[in-house]
């Protein structure tokens, strides 16, 4: 398909009609979820590229105001969980 081009409300439908009862085995869902498990979502190699773009910057006062009050969201959901978990 060429860039900047979309398919026909027919040509969709057909398409959806064709993949429609295509479920994944049991077999293939077991092998997507081994393949998937203990695998970090980030590379290792990435993440120390973004550690260091990041050293250094300061965060201005507003968006530190922010992060602590989405934190203490945060944490006080946890919270309500664990209480109404016991």
């Amino acid at each position: 398909m060429r860039k900047g081009s979309s398919h026909t409300e027919e040509t969709r439908a057909k398409m959806s009609a064709s993949h429609k009862g295509m479920a994944p085995s049991a077999e293939t869902k077991a092998k997507i979820s081994a393949a998937l498990k203990n695998k970090p979502l980030i590379a290792q190699h990435t993440r120390a590229k973004m550690s260091v773009a990041k050293l250094g910057k300061k965060l201005s006062d507003a968006t530190r105001a922010a992060m602590s009050v989405a934190a203490k969201k945060r944490w006080a959901r946890g919270k309500i969980a664990q209480e109404a978990a016991q």
